[in-house]
């Protein structure tokens, strides 16, 4: 499809490059190509710490401060809502609450 193909997304096997160079060895084989980029994403973390260098800090000294009054509420449907306030003491309502769902 034409939207694909604007995005970059294609499912075209043929599209994708038939040679990798691993090592500066070009490779074909499809077993070798995915052997050498499991050997590369396995030891890229062991490579890449042990060029970072060591710090005295703690990791927390990198993060903000956390804001002491703030809240999150997550989404929530109206049938949560209603079914939690049918599990409410009806004596200890102020005011009787009507709900009305619209979906």
């Amino acid at each position: 499809m034409l939207e694909n193909k604007v995005i970059g997304k294609m499912n075209d096997k043929s599209s994708y490059p038939q040679t990798f160079y691993i090592n500066n060895t070009p490779l074909t084989d499809k077993v070798q190509i995915a052997e050498g980029f499991n050997n590369y994403f396995s030891n890229i973390g062991l490579l890449t710490s042990r060029n970072v260098p060591i710090s005295n800090k703690c990791f927390t000294s990198f993060m903000p401060q956390p804001l002491e009054h703030s809240i999150f509420l997550g989404p929530v449907a109206p049938i949560e809502v209603l079914n939690l306030a049918k599990k409410l003491k009806s004596n200890l309502a102020l005011a009787k609450i009507t709900f009305q769902i619209n979906y």
